[in-house]
């Protein structure tokens, strides 16, 4: 017998005020919350999916002030090292870390204690599944029921942060606000480099589906998709819905729409197992970086009367929407 999942994506306008404070992160994202309340199903379990990088602007956290008018990425890091030199320093000889790397260290505790204390009540509050986007974090000593395994974990992690390592890390939470898996992106763009962000990649043989009352997903976050080595393991792990919260920081013209199909909708379409993709996308503008891209639901271009294989799509590049289906597997 078929079971179903209530897919709602949500394309999000990053606005940089509301990561303020705890309390603005959070009026923010009820917001979205509130967009989503309708389509939330009453029957079947709901997955709610928010953009990549939707969490990692929280580095303004009590910097605010100091990075509102930063035109670029380099002169925020600037602003927050100057306001924060201690921490900062002490963050680059703890973590050996330069740059950019240094300023999300020192800002580590406050970025993911409101990420995880937010998202883990508005995932309780609206008793849905939340695929969190992503948020910029070292390796969490504390592991998820999907990640643990003998005892490898406390010496290893403290020896990943103290090289200064930073994943591009996707987060699911469950109706009761637990962290059901945590997942690093294993492919970064030039940004996310040496020079840019200054992450790490994460690793194929750490990616794992997860099952969502009898349906089992797997996390391709954003430019993942585009390998098809990614969603093969996650296929083959037995995932039939894959999810891909993403940000695409350049225009979206019609040849960036047409590249995007070589990611998501392309594996879809190639891996026998997989009948659904999910990708949210962020919109707007933050230190100089302007993010466009249309949301969208697809599965196998068979399974749509018009060939397309599009289910659903948002109706523009730049502006905030919300897209929903109930995806039969």
């Amino acid at each position: 017998m078929a079971k179903t999942l209530r897919a709602i994506a949500l394309q999000t306008r990053i606005d940089l005020a509301c990561y303020r404070s705890r309390t603005s992160f959070e009026e923010y994202l009820t917001g979205e919350m509130e967009k989503a309340k309708p389509q939330i199903s009453e029957e079947n379990p709901s997955l709610v999916v928010f953009p990549e990088g939707i969490g990692t602007p929280l580095v303004a956290l009590g910097s605010f002030n100091a990075v509102k008018d930063c035109k670029t990425l380099d002169e925020a890091v600037a602003a927050i090292t100057k306001r924060s030199m201690d921490y900062v320093l002490l963050s680059k000889i703890r973590h050996r870390a330069t740059g950019a790397q240094a300023v999300f260290f020192s800002k580590e505790s406050a970025m993911r204690k409101t990420y995880e204390a937010v998202f883990s009540s508005l995932s309780q509050e609206y008793n849905v599944y939340i695929l969190a986007g992503t948020i910029v974090l070292p390796v969490e000593r504390a592991r998820t029921p999907a990640e643990t395994g003998p005892l490898q974990t406390f010496r290893a992690v403290r020896e990943a942060a103290k090289k200064g390592r930073l994943y591009n890390t996707a987060y699911l939470f469950g109706p009761n606000g637990d962290v059901l898996l945590r997942q690093r992106k294993v492919n970064l763009i030039p940004l996310e480099k040496e020079g840019g962000l200054g992450l790490s990649p994460g690793s194929v043989e750490d990616l794992q589906p997860y099952t969502i009352e009898g349906i089992t997903i797997g996390v391709t976050v954003c430019y993942d998709a585009f390998f098809p080595e990614i969603a093969k393991r996650l296929a083959d792990g037995g995932a039939k819905i894959l999810v891909g919260p993403s940000a695409n920081p350049e225009p979206w013209t019609e040849e960036t729409e047409e590249e995007n199909k070589k990611g998501l909708f392309a594996r879809v379409q190639e891996e026998d197992g997989i009948k659904y993709g999910i990708q949210a996308m962020l919109v707007g503008r933050t230190f100089g970086l302007t993010f466009e891209g249309r949301s969208s639901i697809v599965t196998k271009v068979q399974d749509t009367q018009d060939m397309t294989g599009i289910v659903c799509q948002a109706k523009s590049h730049d502006q905030a929407d919300v897209l929903a289906a109930d995806l039969a597997v």
